[in-house]
């Protein structure tokens, strides 16, 4: 008898250490995918398969043998549970159009696993110690709220010291977060551009997302550095600005805890975040081997 399947209000379509043939790659992928709001988690691995030339002038790949696919399942799983890649895409995907989205940002996005660092970063700080619109003014500063590499024939083998994993649940929550956005103008200064020393503008567009319970902070930005009397940038411009602050919040975000007492700015509508963005500003010029924090450099 025929039927059909469709998805629910809560389903959940997951697979473990599944196998695609694409071209000369074997992919080995473990994902779990929420229909309802279109976050997508996975970890990946690929064996790139040789060539066998026969002597009639035929040729065929050499598939992986039954070691080398648990190898690579060992390590999918390991990076799926360490380092995954997070994303939110479209809701009610396919199963086809699952896999594609997986595969698109192993190629052009994340690649086969989370960036490194970001569970390390939350940790050591533990150790030791949908959008809004708001506008904050003040002083000539301004704020507004708008609403991995393949592997080769062999085992990879990484060290990922267990103290540095963190609550699925915990990680989850913070990179779950809707994306919110700040932007401050500076005051004009008088600064070296192209040679003479003229007034300056500086503006930082912020992209974040916070948990407001425990401050845990995510963030990515962009500078825009000009001459006064060209003024402020148009709309495209700050557009594409912020982009590439959330392009960076995404692929490359700084981790910081903002400070108890201003927690409060975190929550949806929040009069204000001022604090939370002179917070940010403050972690960009401290600066990183001589290069503002606008992004992780690994």
């Amino acid at each position: 008898m025929p039927f059909t399947t469709y998805y629910g209000p809560t389903t959940i379509v997951q697979e473990n250490e599944i196998w695609l043939a694409d071209g000369s790659r074997r992919i080995c992928i473990t994902y779990q995918y929420n229909t309802s709001n279109g976050v997508l988690q996975y970890a990946a691995t690929v064996y790139q398969c040789d060539i066998y030339n026969t002597d009639d002038g035929l040729w065929f790949y050499l598939e992986p043998s039954y070691k080398q696919m648990t190898d690579h399942a060992n390590t999918t799983r390991r990076r799926y549970t360490l380092r995954p890649v997070i994303l939110v895409t479209d809701r009610n995907l396919s199963y086809e159009d699952i896999l594609k989205t997986i595969r698109r940002e192993m190629v052009q996005g994340f690649g086969c696993k989370g960036p490194r660092g970001l569970r390390r970063s939350i940790v050591k700080c533990d150790s030791d110690t949908s959008s809004d619109i708001d506008s904050t003014s003040g002083d000539n500063n301004h704020t507004s709220d708008v609403g991995s590499t393949s592997s080769d024939n062999t085992w990879i083998s990484e060290t990922l010291d267990e103290e540095y994993v963190v609550e699925d649940k915990k990680f989850n929550k913070l990179i779950r977060k809707p994306i919110r956005k700040l932007r401050y103008i500076s005051d004009t200064n008088v600064e070296n551009y192209n040679g003479k020393k003229i007034p300056i503008i500086r503006e930082i567009f912020i992209a974040f997302k916070a948990n407001k319970n425990t401050g845990d902070l995510l963030y990515g930005a962009a500078i825009s550095r000009r001459p006064a009397h060209l003024g402020h940038l148009d709309n495209d411009m700050i557009t594409a600005h912020y982009n590439t602050a959330i392009g960076r919040l995404e692929k490359h975000s700084v981790y910081t805890i903002v400070n108890e007492e201003y927690r409060h700015q975190l929550v949806k509508n929040a009069k204000h975040r001022e604090d939370i963005m002179y917070h940010i500003v403050d972690c960009i010029n401290k600066r990183s081997n001589g290069r503002f924090s606008i992004r992780e450099y690994l």
